[in-house]
């Protein structure tokens, strides 16, 4: 799964990286956690890539209350087609979100007190990464509320000797693989949310840290 993450930008790396037509206002954050608003991009038929306050946990379009979200912050990418949470917005509404890193804890050997270990894991040149994702407009009481969730698969080399899961990543957010198309069938979607990648300049690396929900940097 994916539970934290970090995204500082800079501002014009992620306008740059994203082929972003605008960037909101936003600050660093090094400890985003589920129901926190965080920073979406999806395509706008004729704008082009726009940048979007959106809250972590997708609320679906027919749920009763938005309480749901808190339940739905991951949507794993193997089974995304068939679950009713998601269907709609792997059809109609996919977007990336942005990220520097993110963490991940590894249980401690069986038998052993010890704690969970946390780990940053970050692209090995420091660029930014995209992690795909879904997002949905839900239309409650107040109005209506755009959320998101992050579609996770089966952990790479790297990542399976801390977690069996991670999200899914585009090494190329700005090119045709960093788009997840609308039109994409079934079995293709399958193909595109396995993707990770695992060599060359885009290589993740991780590394033991000390991280907490108010911690300022990851060190």
């Amino acid at each position: 799964m994916c539970g934290r993450y970090v995204l500082y930008g800079p501002g014009e790396a992620l306008i740059e990286g994203f082929s972003l037509v605008d960037l909101p206002p936003f600050s660093a954050r090094y400890n985003i956690a589920p129901a926190s608003t965080v920073l979406v991009v999806r395509d706008e038929p004729g704008r082009g890539r726009v940048a979007e306050s959106m809250r972590w946990g997708l609320v679906p379009h027919w749920a009763r209350d938005a309480s749901i979200g808190a339940r739905l912050v991951n949507a794993r990418g193997e089974t995304v087609a068939e679950k009713p949470a998601f269907r709609q917005a792997l059809r109609r509404s996919r977007c990336l979100i942005p990220a520097n890193g993110f963490y991940e804890w590894r249980a401690p050997a069986a038998g052993s007190r010890g704690r969970k270990q946390p780990f940053y894991i970050h692209a090995r040149d420091g660029g930014l990464i995209a992690m795909a994702g879904l997002f949905e407009r839900w239309q409650g009481p107040e109005g209506p509320l755009a959320t998101c969730c992050i579609v996770t698969t089966a952990a790479n080399p790297l990542m399976s000797a801390i977690h069996d899961r991670m999200p899914v990543l585009l090494d190329r957010p700005d090119g045709p693989r960093g788009s997840i198309r609308r039109s994409a069938t079934r079995r293709r979607s399958r193909r595109c949310f396995s993707r990770v990648p695992t060599t060359g300049s885009r290589c993740m690396r991780s590394r033991p840290t000390s991280a907490t929900r108010a911690a300022r940097a990851p060190c």
